[in-house]
C-alpha cells in the first residue's frame, strides 16, 4: 500500500529544496512510488518522499512545545555525553553521523538511554558515599568505645 495518495496533506519535514519549505503543508497531486517521487499541487517537479510526512501524523501539541524539549534533550546529551553536535547534525562516540532525518528518533532514544544510565551512576555514587560514611562511622564508634 502506498504511503500517500492523491488528497492527502503533507508537511515538509527535511531539506528546504525546490520552492518547499520545511514546517509548511502541501497536497499530495501523486505519489509514484516506481520512482519514489512525490508531486504536490502548484508545483512541476517531483520530491522525495522522505523529506514529508502526513499531517495525521504530526503530534497535536504545540510546535514549540516541541521544539523546546527536543533541544532541551540534546543540550542535556550535548553537556553530559560523548555526543557532539555541530550544523544541525549528530556524531557519536563511534563517529556516526546522523542527518537531520534521523536526529529526532536519536536524540529521543540516546536521551532516554543516557539518562538511564546517568541515573545508575548517580545512585552508585551515593552507595558508595554511604558505605564510606559506614565504615568512617564504624570507626569513630570504635575509637569512641576503645
Amino acid at each position: 500500500m502506498n504511503k500517500f495518495k492523491a488528497g492527502d496533506v503533507v508537511i515538509r519535514i527535511n531539506d528546504n529544496w525546490g520552492g518547499c519549505v520545511v514546517g509548511r503543508e502541501y497536497v499530495v497531486v501523486v505519489y509514484r512510488e516506481g520512482d519514489n517521487e512525490l508531486w504536490l499541487q502548484g508545483y512541476n517537479k517531483g520530491y522525495d518522499p522522505a523529506n514529508f510526512v502526513l499531517k495525521e501524523q504530526v503530534a497535536t501539541k504545540d510546535e514549540a512545545e516541541i521544539v523546546k524539549t527536543w533541544f532541551d534533550k540534546l543540550k542535556w546529551l550535548e553537556d553530559n555525553t560523548e555526543i557532539a553536535t555541530f550544523g544541525g547534525f549528530l556524531s557519536n562516540e563511534v563517529d556516526d553521523t546522523y542527518n537531520l532525518e534521523n536526529c529526532v528518533e536519536f536524540v529521543i532514544n540516546s536521551y532516554e538511554a543516557y539518562q538511564a544510565k546517568a541515573k545508575q551512576k548517580e545512585k552508585q555514587e551515593l552507595l558508595d558515599k554511604k558505605a564510606k560514611l559506614e565504615l568512617e562511622l564504624a570507626q569513630i564508634n570504635e575509637q569512641l568505645g576503645g
